[in-house]
Formats: structure tokens, C-alpha cells, sequence
């Protein structure tokens, strides 16, 4: 598949190797210390086919229809090529299903995850939902990742639903640092519920409103962390940016590790 990624090649990593480091530099340090050097090829294969059907979802000049037309598109073609008995395509798709029809299908209830996931973003652009449905749309993008993950590294592990609470609460702050980012997109990142009961329209971020409901937020986020992993820098990580929110966007950004 061509046009995919427009990053150079350079020593020692391909081209997906590139693109997962430039936007997600977490999950390359952890695929390269811990998965053996095919799953490293196929995981960066992965992330890389992952951001381009994002990028399709993000493009502000295609429709709505036409976004989950080109998604029931995609789907379609890995069920028929998981379907098929011999795969032999040298796309990027193709040699993704061919690794996993060699490791028992692992992959692929996360990989169907995933495109539930990116159907959700196509569906609710422009559109002011219910927070619980964010919440949950933000776990099974959590359980995606980690799961798929998982299989990379260990696929032995006894997996449990408490395994994804860090990618879960690290998805909430990027759409959190990202809120502006994602309403030019037209992805409302708060529920109309949340907005009402903290007073503020949606939009607004300048307002003691919005910046009540970022303070719960964060803290949440800080204590979910916090609990399940019992890091201490955690809390202290999140209160801090708690604490400067008086350009709570602005703090985020300067926050980023990256």
C-alpha cells in the first residue's frame, strides 16, 4: 500500500518503524525492548496501517458516509483475506493477516476492535454525545491496544480487563491536551451532559467552567493511574498540571513529553 507514510527510511528502521516512533514514542521504546524482531516488523506494520485508516477518519473534506463506506471497505477486505486459505497479496494488509493466520487468528477479534473504534470517530464527528458513550469508547480503544500488545510480547500472559486501565486513562488526557485539535476535526470530546452540569457551552475554554470540569478530569485520571499501578509520580504528575490550570490547554501542551 503505498502513500501510507511519507517518512524516509534511515538506519535500522523501516519506514512503519519511523511513523510509530515520530506519533507514538511509548509504544515503539516497548515493542523494541520487548518483542522479538519479526513481531517488532509486524507490530510497526500494524500501527502503521492503524494510522492511515485514522487519517482517512481525520480528513475534514470527506463526508461523514463517505468515511464509514471506506471503513465497511477495509473491514470487508481483512474478513475476505482472513477467509481466504492461502494469503499471497503483498500489501500491507495481506502481510499483516499472514502473520496472524501463523499464530492462531490472536490478532484478530483487536484488529475488529479497532475498526469499531475508528466507526465511532466517523459516526460522532460533529455531534455532541452522551459522556458514558466516550467513556466506552475510550476503553475498547484501550483494550485494543493493550491487547494487541500483549499478544505481541507475550501472548502466554493470563490477560485481565484491569490491564488496560493505563492505556485507558492515558487516552482520556490525550483527548483532554488534544480538545481544540479535536473540535477543529469536528470530534467533541465531553459529553453534553458533562458541559450542562459544569455550566459551560461547548467550545468554550476559557470559561471557570471548563476549567472546573479539566480539574476533575485530570485528577481523576491521576488517581485511576495512581491506583492501579501505585506509581507516586503519577498523582504528582497529574496534580501538578491540576494545579496550573489557569491556561489549562496551554499547561497540557507544555506537559507533553514529546
Amino acid at each position: 500500500m503505498t502513500g501510507i507514510s511519507g517518512i524516509p527510511d534511515g538506519p535500522g528502521r523501516s519506514p512503519a518503524a519511523w511513523l510509530i516512533l515520530r506519533h507514538n514514542w511509548v509504544t515503539y521504546i516497548l515493542v523494541r525492548l520487548f518483542c522479538r524482531s519479526r513481531e517488532q516488523e509486524i507490530s510497526f506494520l500494524l500501527y502503521q496501517y492503524f494510522r492511515w485508516l485514522d487519517d482517512r477518519i481525520d480528513d475534514k473534506l470527506t463526508p461523514g458516509k463517505d468515511k464509514i463506506s471506506f471503513l465497511a471497505g477495509e473491514r470487508r477486505r481483512i474478513n475476505d483475506l482472513y477467509a481466504r486459505p492461502i494469503v499471497s497479496a503483498p500489501d500491507l494488509p495481506a502481510q499483516i493477516v499472514r502473520y496472524d493466520r501463523r499464530h492462531d487468528n490472536r490478532l484478530k477479534p483487536w484488529i475488529a476492535l479497532m475498526f469499531e473504534v475508528f466507526d465511532f470517530d466517523a459516526r460522532r464527528a460533529g455531534r455532541v454525545v452522551e459522556s458514558r458513550a466516550i467513556v466506552e469508547y475510550s476503553r475498547r480503544l484501550a483494550e485494543a491496544y493493550t491487547r494487541l500488545l500483549v499478544n505481541f510480547i507475550e501472548p502466554r500472559y493470563p490477560y485481565a480487563a484491569s490491564d488496560a486501565q493505563l492505556a485507558h486513562a492515558c487516552h482520556i488526557l490525550h483527548m483532554l491536551r488534544d480538545y481544540e485539535i479535536d473540535l477543529d476535526l469536528g470530534y467533541i470530546n465531553i459529553g453534553h451532559d458533562e458541559a450542562a452540569r459544569h455550566g459551560f457551552k461547548i467550545g468554550d475554554t476559557t470559561g471557570q467552567g471548563f476549567r472546573h470540569w479539566l480539574d476533575d478530569r485530570l485528577a481523576a485520571i491521576g488517581a485511576s493511574i495512581n491506583t492501579g499501578l501505585g506509581l507516586d509520580f503519577a498523582s504528582g504528575y497529574f496534580r501538578c498540571l491540576s494545579d496550573n490550570t489557569g491556561e489549562p490547554l496551554a499547561t497540557m501542551e507544555e506537559a507533553r513529553p514529546w
